[in-house]
């Protein structure tokens, strides 16, 4: 009952959808099995039942480091572990000819500007 209240007080309140998710597993209803979310007890580390904004935002920054970690991969072309501007013009590159293709795909033409070469000199 408790719990049932603590999701519903979520989804109510508008909590990040991550969250929600990972709370109404955790009660037993299903989760979308593509949604990639760590089980309610991985993000619960201190075991009281309840997801606290630290454990939370921990367990979302580990997704999104790692996330960060897999773009930066495919960007440093030869893997040394730094991004030069040719890598950076070439992944550029690539993904407007992957969203051009995609829209093609979809009858939405190709509205994809063409890229513009990074400047070297205007730092980060």
């Amino acid at each position: 009952m408790r719990r049932s209240l603590l999701v519903t007080g979520v989804l109510a309140f508008g909590i990040g959808g991550a969250a929600a998710a990972a709370i109404a597993h955790a009660v037993g209803e299903p989760r979308a099995p593509a949604s990639g979310l760590p089980d309610f007890s991985a993000i619960d580390v201190d075991g009281d039942g309840f997801i606290g904004k630290d454990e939370y935002v921990n367990a979302m920054l580990g997704r999104t480091r790692l996330r960060l970690e897999q773009r930066f991969d495919r960007i440093d072309a030869d893997a040394d572990g730094t991004v030069t501007v040719a890598d950076l013009d070439a992944a550029r590159a690539a993904n407007i000819e992957h969203l051009r293709r995609r829209n093609a795909a979809c009858g939405a033409g190709a509205a994809v500007p063409d890229p513009a070469p990074a400047d070297p000199d205007a730092g980060p």
